[in-house]
């Protein structure tokens, strides 16, 4: 099978770029209904990262390709080796203070699904997810030390999988220092009544999942600030708002940004609270 993806390179802001598009790729007409979803999805990209200064590939699939196995039929636009060029290509803008994005489009019943990467001179690299029966929803997901998979999937450093007991012991250890740390050993409590409950799901079904520990965190960060400790934990960046755990990280949803792992709060200049 020839499978040829339709590579569209746009200069500057992609709402600006359609009257481009025949110039950089003939075979792309600018009606054409697979780069009309494309400039929505980059559209909305720009919508939560501002105008972007670098373009770093948009894949389209090649219209009406020959498909002859299952297998072809879910080949995405981009290659490997296309993905790995385009996200380092982001990756280069951000290490020069420039916002930059990257999309390819997926196959499927209506090939309406796109993958990709952004990021702004200040984030963390985002990874561009929008489902095949969701085209109006993008997602922008941030991503410690991308690395492209040979199946064209994106592993991130940040992916946490089920934690065996010593590894739940660690983070809720990390935890309460933190607590104890930036709110106060009083507030600390809080996570030992979550350590409880955790523990024993842990020693009667195993390894816990990730997202009951996620759950967990927020349970013990809800309560500490109806205790009293309003904004906590405080952002060391911008100081007017809470920080969020994103993968078993503290995270600024402003910047996008990873600040500190759980338990390195205090490192990360947190301050501690004034009782």
């Amino acid at each position: 099978m020839s499978r040829t993806s339709r590579t569209v390179g746009l200069a500057g802001t992609v709402l600006a770029a359609t009257a481009c598009v025949a110039a950089a790729q003939s075979a792309t007409a600018p009606g054409d209904p697979r780069l009309q979803s494309a400039l929505r999805v980059a559209a909305q990209i720009e919508a939560q990262i501002g105008a972007a200064d670098r373009n770093c590939g948009i894949f389209l699939l090649e219209s009406n390709r020959p498909v002859e196995s299952t297998e072809e039929f879910w080949q995405g636009a981009a290659t490997r080796g296309q993905m790995i060029d385009a996200v380092r290509c982001v990756i280069d803008a951000k290490r020069r203070g420039q916002s930059a994005f990257t999309l390819w489009q997926r196959a499927g019943i209506d090939a309406t699904g796109f993958g990709g990467a952004a990021a702004t001179a200040v984030s963390d690299i985002l990874l561009v997810e929008v489902g095949n029966q969701r085209p109006d929803g993008v997602t922008l997901a941030p991503c410690l030390r991308p690395r492209v998979l040979k199946n064209g999937t994106i592993e991130c450093r940040n992916a946490v999988g089920p934690l065996s007991s010593g590894d739940l012991d660690r983070t809720l250890s990390r935890l309460r220092r933190d607590v104890a740390q930036t709110a106060g050993e009083a507030q600390a409590a809080t996570v030992d009544e979550a350590s409880g409950r955790l523990r024993e799901s842990a020693a009667s079904g195993g390894p816990v999942a990730p997202e009951r520990v996620a759950n967990a965190i927020a349970d013990v960060q809800r309560a500490v600030q109806g205790a009293g400790v309003a904004g906590w934990p405080a952002c060391p960046r911008h100081h007017d708002h809470p920080l969020e755990e994103r993968d078993h990280i503290w995270y600024c949803p402003r910047d996008r940004v990873f600040v500190a792992e759980i338990g390195g709060l205090a490192r990360a200049g947190v301050p501690r609270v004034r009782q």
